[in-house]
């Protein structure tokens, strides 16, 4: 689908001659085109600079700057710019180098609307054909870059590369992007290119600004110089930013971050085709933001939990009910005299079984957790690798799915031996006082 600021040539025609640059603009803008003139290609190229043109038909020979060189600045600007050279001195050298420069075509002077108007014509399908390749490489290059971080789980590379992609979309100066805290009353500047980067880190007030306007309405902001939409006063744009756009960056209407898009080498405008690449560039985008931050998320908590569980005093397990271990702890492995989880789970298959002095309890464990859904400072004398025996208490439960199916049992066991064996010691002393006192029949 073309974008409908194209559908109206819009042709910047530049000759030294002001009567013949006026009678061109006006022939052609009966025509309907929307052409504007210069006589010079200085004030030409500042015009190319503030605002989108189609064509330059440009003169030849002009003091200070010739066609060839003008063409040569223009697309410098507008790499897609289509140019043609008026000339009444056409050679076979002035076509080479108007063909070398990247001219489109030359036309001799002096010549009839008639001649020009199919010369423009083509001139127009070639500009149109060139925006419409650029948007699909465009979108192309979007979805390879989508498809290209999905598989990434760094935060920084992602937002980086999502930032040089709005900026190469845009051919814009300045892009950023804003991410909203935890707390989701302030958003961070997370990713800065080729702007402030001593603005990296800063934290912003949702209810502030133009992006925290964006954030909390949802909408996108497109403005130029100033932003005289009430709704947002008495919000003001840094005084160097000519035209700018903040769009949020929404998954499943969940605000992952704002997009700032800055112009500020040039008064030019955005045109309809860069803001829908970066409509593209952001329903593509965000919901691998939002899941790449819930992976980290995720990460960060299952470190943490793995050091809490590698570092706990108390041994820590999970158990199939055949009594398979399905983990454990360090911890849990030394209460058994065994020097590793992993060498505790190659010689111990099932736990009941090995570990139980006596399988009356290990039966009792079950019967007790598969009526009350766990059990509390259980007791019970285990064997350890080397043969000796120790007394263990065990806090645990049933994990179950969905449909209540018992999937295995998890706990934390803790080696309460030395207090077993200091209850018999006081409970041995205070037989002794008894007997001592004549108290042995109480």
């Amino acid at each position: 689908q073309k974008d409908s600021n194209y559908k109206v040539g819009r042709i910047l025609v530049v000759d030294d001659e002001a009567e013949l640059m006026s009678a061109l603009c006006e022939m052609l803008a009966g025509q309907g085109y929307k052409a504007a003139g210069f006589p010079a290609g200085a004030e030409a190229l500042a015009a190319l600079k503030e605002r989108e043109f189609d064509l330059l038909l440009t003169d030849m020979m002009m003091p200070g700057m010739n066609g060839i060189d003008l063409i040569r600045a223009g697309l410098e600007i507008d790499p897609n710019l289509i140019g043609i050279i008026m000339t009444g001195h056409g050679t076979v050298q002035t076509a080479v180098e108007a063909m070398k420069t990247g001219a489109f075509d030359y036309i001799l002077k002096p010549f009839k609307i008639n001649t020009l108007l199919p010369l423009l014509s083509r001139a127009m399908q070639v500009r149109n054909l060139r925006l419409e390749n650029m948007q699909l490489k465009e979108t192309v290059a979007i979805h390879e870059l989508g498809k290209a971080i999905s598989f990434s789980s760094d935060l920084n590379s992602i937002l980086n590369k999502i930032a040089d992609a709005a900026l190469q979309q845009c051919s814009a100066d300045e892009v950023s992007i804003m991410l909203p805290t935890k707390s989701g009353r302030e958003l961070y500047v997370a990713v800065v290119r080729g702007g402030r980067t001593e603005n990296l880190g800063e934290h912003a007030p949702i209810e502030q600004g133009i992006a925290g306007w964006v954030a909390r309405n949802r909408e996108l902001v497109v403005f130029r110089g100033e932003v005289s939409d009430p709704r947002m006063a008495p919000i003001r744009p840094r005084n160097d930013i000519h035209t700018a756009v903040s769009m949020p960056m929404l998954s499943q209407s969940k605000l992952v971050g704002v997009l700032n898009v800055n112009i500020t080498k040039s008064h030019r405008q955005f045109t309809l085709g860069q803001l829908k690449a970066l409509s593209i560039l952001v329903s593509i985008i965000a919901p691998i933001l939002e899941n790449t931050s819930l992976y980290i998320q995720i990460r960060k908590a299952e470190e943490k939990y793995r050091s809490i569980f590698e570092n706990a005093i108390e041994g820590i397990f999970q158990r199939s009910p055949d009594g398979r271990l399905i983990s454990a702890n360090p911890s849990f492995a030394r209460i058994f005299g065994y020097n590793s989880p992993e060498d505790l789970m190659a010689n111990v298959t099932d736990f009941v079984r090995q570990v139980y002095v006596d399988p009356d309890r290990g039966a009792e464990f079950h019967r007790l957790i598969e009526t009350e859904g766990e059990v509390r400072n259980f007791e019970y004398q285990a064997r350890r690798k080397d043969g000796s025996q120790a007394w263990i208490s065990v806090n645990g439960h049933a994990v179950r799915d969905e449909n209540g199916v018992l999937l295995y049992y998890e706990g934390m066991s803790e080696d309460i031996t030395e207090r077993k064996q200091a209850e018999v010691e006081v409970r041995k002393r205070m037989k002794e006082l008894w007997a001592l006192y004549g108290l042995a029949a109480l």
